[in-house]
């Protein structure tokens, strides 16, 4: 068992019916440099906060002994059919609430290998994002574009987002032009 799985085993231990731990995936394409999202429309969340879309990570509350990982596979291929995908990872924790009891979203990384996503009643709909397509939406949800920000550093760490890297810094400089630009033409 790995010191991840301890950690998160004692915790549930320590916890069990005190809170809910899920654990949900940010599944990225390398071939296509895009990220997964699925859409969730009958959230109770998404209905209390309308100026979202309902669109969420892939993964679901962890169940009885399973470990993290397990449930992690478990609701994946509950959710999108039998993909698979490379394991990076953790990148994010986030506190949430479910129903009545507080909860724990450990956020992984996967690096989508093969297969047809099929989804499960819970989603009604999937879309494939770029980076700059997830950080320009504001409908989706803050913390759901942390996390993001969260993988897309791994990812750039890992040496699997070298090309992504070089043109966030281009728009930035871009960003940057086009100020100094307007400034001076106010002058």
């Amino acid at each position: 068992m790995s010191k991840h799985n301890e950690i998160v085993k004692k915790t549930e231990d320590l916890t069990w019916g005190l809170f809910t731990v899920s654990q949900k995936l940010i599944l990225w394409n390398p071939q296509t440099k895009k990220f997964l999202l699925v859409k969730e429309p009958e959230s109770d969340f998404f209905k209390k906060h309308p100026e979202y879309d309902p669109w969420v990570l892939l993964g679901g509350h962890m169940e009885g002994e399973e470990s993290p990982e397990e449930a992690l596979l478990r609701e994946v291929e509950e959710e999108a059919g039998d993909i698979q995908y490379e394991l990076l990872g953790p990148v994010f924790v986030v506190r949430s609430q479910w129903a009545s009891r507080p909860g724990i979203s450990v956020i992984h990384l996967g690096l989508y290998k093969t297969g047809e996503i099929e989804l499960s009643e819970e989603h009604n709909e999937y879309i494939w994002k770029t980076p700059e397509e997830i950080w320009s939406d504001e409908k989706i949800y803050p913390v759901l574009r942390e996390a993001f920000l969260k993988a897309q550093t791994r990812l750039i760490e890992q040496g699997y987002l070298s090309d992504v890297q070089r043109l966030t810094a281009d728009f930035e400089n871009y960003k940057k032009r086009v100020k100094n630009d307007r400034n001076y033409l106010k002058q």
